[in-house]
């Protein structure tokens, strides 16, 4: 069974660097480096993130396409949810 580490995931092509925080790995929300990821509404990005599979922790990453005129908490669960769907799918 493959288990998400929310806290790993990280969104590609923010323009705010490597150590970019988002609501996945920060609550430091008036940082200069904290993106707002209601700002991906209507676009496709590149998530990275790890999971479990069995004791080992995994690297993976995938492109998720994010519908239009989604608030922060929307899109984080549109992400989460699109990434939990790919790592049930067996290969």
């Amino acid at each position: 069974m493959k288990t998400l580490i929310e806290r790993s995931i990280l969104v590609k092509h923010t323009g705010k660097g490597n150590q970019v925080k988002t609501m996945f790995n920060s609550t430091e929300t008036e940082s200069q480096k904290y993106f707002d990821i209601s700002k991906l509404s209507g676009k496709r990005v590149l998530v990275e993130y790890s999971y479990t599979e069995d004791p080992l922790t995994k690297l993976g990453s995938l492109f998720v396409s994010i519908p239009e005129s989604l608030d922060e908490s929307a899109v984080k669960q549109h992400i989460i949810s699109a990434i939990t769907e790919f790592l049930s799918n067996p290969v």
